[in-house]
């Protein structure tokens, strides 16, 4: 069964919704979890509110009575759908998600490819392990606005907003400024590691788990095309 936390995971509410989850899945017989985190988290990662608190869900995840498997997705592909970024693109040809340095390097995940990835982790010897998540084809801001101005149909500028900003426009999104300046510090937190990431090795994934991820180029004129036809 997979599941992914429908709140963020700080405190009480977090781990209770866990701990629900497992004693539910216990009494069905539920043979495998597969939980994914919804945001980034990796090992590198210094301890904030968002990492520190997945961190222990991951644990109690890991640690019950049912075989388990954590994902931890890099920067969700669909987050280009936000409201105020098709806006943006659309009407300005410019793209300020994310809140990084032009020159940083980092792999995108789709939601496709993720349940591609619990489908086949359902049945892949993976039992009791975290896996880091993405779609192949790791990007710089500039090199996925050359995507985006294929499907966009104009030229496309990468003009990244400052973290202070980013947790502003969160705020108005979400209706929280809590939450607004949990994910804002997540971000932060990423963009103070290494020049790159987060990364992954979608070609070892892909061998691991037998299945094809799609590239983040195919999916802007797949996926992304077909959705700015709906929405755009």
């Amino acid at each position: 069964m997979f599941f992914h936390l429908p709140i963020l995971p700080e405190g009480v509410r977090g781990t209770d919704v866990v701990d629900n989850v497992i004693e539910a899945s216990v009494r069905s017989g539920v043979q495998r979890l597969v939980f994914s985190t919804g945001e980034y988290c990796g090992d590198e990662l210094p301890p904030g509110e968002f990492v520190s608190s997945m961190r222990v869900i991951s644990k109690r995840l890991l640690d019950c009575p049912i075989d388990s498997v954590v994902l931890r997705p890099t920067l969700y592909l669909a987050n280009l759908v936000w409201p105020h970024v098709i806006r943006e693109v659309r009407d300005q040809g410019r793209l300020t998600y994310p809140p990084f340095s032009e020159k940083r390097r980092l792999n995108w995940t789709s939601t496709e490819d993720q349940g591609q990835i619990v489908v086949a982790c359902l049945d892949a010897d993976v039992s009791e392990q975290i896996i880091d998540i993405a779609s192949p084809e790791p990007l710089t801001g500039p090199e996925l606005c050359r995507h985006l101005s294929r499907v966009w149909g104009r030229e496309v500028h990468f003009a990244p907003q400052s973290n202070d900003n980013f947790a502003d426009m969160l705020s108005h999104l979400t209706g929280s400024a809590r939450v607004a300046r949990e994910i804002a510090g997540l971000y932060a937190d990423i963009e103070k590691q290494d020049k790159h990431g987060p990364l992954v090795d979608t070609d070892a994934l892909q061998e691991r788990l037998g299945i094809r991820l799609t590239p983040v180029g195919e999916w802007v004129d797949d996926r992304l095309g077909a959705l700015i036809d709906l929405y755009g």
